[in-house]
């Protein structure tokens, strides 16, 4: 069904941003590394064109944005 593919596309789509330490961890020594950071945004893009064909890197960050606030929602529950 498209529940479970969407849900599966995002799964690998955490997968690939948690092994971009670049996107994420400002100790990572590629953190400041737009090349780096690039080639990271554009396997996220890509993941994401699985869903929707016309994703492009702006639609990549505010997937990432809504995910970070999500998370941080549920950790305030918990």
């Amino acid at each position: 069904s498209t529940k479970t593919m969407e849900r599966q596309v995002m799964q690998e789509f955490i997968e690939i941003y948690h092994s971009e330490q670049s996107l994420w961890k400002v100790r990572s020594s590629h953190y400041n590394n737009k090349t780096i950071k690039s080639m990271a945004y554009s396997r996220l893009v890509a993941k994401l064109q699985e869903l929707y064909p016309n994703a492009d890197i702006e639609l990549v960050k505010r997937k990432i944005n809504a995910l970070r606030t999500n998370y941080r929602k549920e950790l305030r529950k918990a």
